[in-house]
């Protein structure tokens, strides 16, 4: 009788990773993973967030600055800054997991051939293990 192996869903650091929805899925490794992103931010991601939206789109410079005040007062910038970056883009559900992906074989995007950095970012939703 043959054991099926169980996939573990949860990433976490150092697991080897791609991107399962890509064309070229890429191969990555993840160094630092962040279960919810609102202990970097300070405060709730979710109420940050619908503040965030509630800016009509002719308030887009008090927008901004709500937006680049929350990243500075994060104790991880980059991170605030992806945060608001996926979660703008890509509606849907909210992105709080994220994982810090060092690339050694690029995934490509839906515009390009591949990512340009080779590290950085991402939804942990959008991650798989191998």
């Amino acid at each position: 009788m043959m054991t099926r192996e169980l996939k573990r869903t949860r990433i976490a650091s150092g697991d080897l990773v791609f991107m399962y929805r890509r064309r070229s899925k890429g191969l990555g490794l993840v160094t630092e993973y962040i279960d919810d992103v609102s202990g970097c931010l300070g405060t709730d991601a979710e109420s940050v967030f619908s503040t965030y939206e509630s800016f009509i789109s002719k308030e887009w410079q008090r927008r901004d600055k709500f937006r680049k005040e929350v990243c500075q007062n994060s104790t991880n910038q980059d991170l605030a800054f992806d945060f608001f970056i996926y979660n703008v883009a890509f509606k849907g559900r909210l992105k709080t997991k994220f994982a810090f992906v060092q690339w050694f074989k690029k995934p490509s995007t839906f515009a390009a051939d591949g990512f340009h950095a080779t590290s950085g970012w991402i939804p942990a939703e959008w991650l798989k293990c191998y």
